[in-house]
């Protein structure tokens, strides 16, 4: 009879941990937006009659919670990408530490748009147990800029936690 209510006890502080640690987040600090409404933004902030490559670090973080389906495909961060957090970090005196909590991005869809996003990993790690492909999630992100390797502009957020969209 221990054994069962220790086993018990164990699966009420696994699944009420998440909740009781995303408590500290500051979901108030996310405004409601769009992805398309992100990139316009960051759009507005390219434009130029350069054709180079380039990179943009974006100083508004735009703390936005933003509504899409989860895909459940994630493949690495690009060096690329890599690049401009690294530039993003030191530019704005964030900790070094930052960038070791990103090392995947995740595919993400918003209408008929898909966005590769990076996702903290302790967040990651969620997915596969709350969710599957195709659920309509809340992600809470922040922009750090973009990247400009031929001809459009790739825009870089990152996620720093998620809920699932409840019906």
């Amino acid at each position: 009879m221990k054994k069962i209510t220790l086993i018990f006890l164990l699966c009420i502080y696994l699944f009420s941990a998440k909740s009781i640690l995303a408590q500290d987040f500051p979901f108030d600090k996310y405004k409601t937006r769009t992805l398309s409404e992100l990139v316009e933004i960051e759009r507005e902030a390219t434009k130029t009659t350069y054709e180079g490559k380039g990179l943009l670090i974006d100083a508004k973080p735009f703390y936005s919670a933003v509504r899409v389906k989860f895909i459940g495909t994630s493949r690495a961060i690009s060096s690329e990408k890599k690049n401009l957090l690294k530039m993003w970090q030191g530019s704005l005196g964030y900790d070094a530490e930052i960038l070791s909590l990103y090392e995947n991005e995740y595919l993400f869809k918003e209408c008929d748009k898909e966005y590769w996003i990076p996702v903290q990993k302790q967040v990651a790690a969620y997915f596969p147990k709350e969710l599957k492909s195709g659920d309509m999630i809340t992600i809470y992100l922040m922009v750090v800029g973009g990247v400009k390797l031929e001809k459009d502009w790739d825009f870089v957020f990152l996620i720093n936690e998620f809920q699932k969209y409840q019906d």
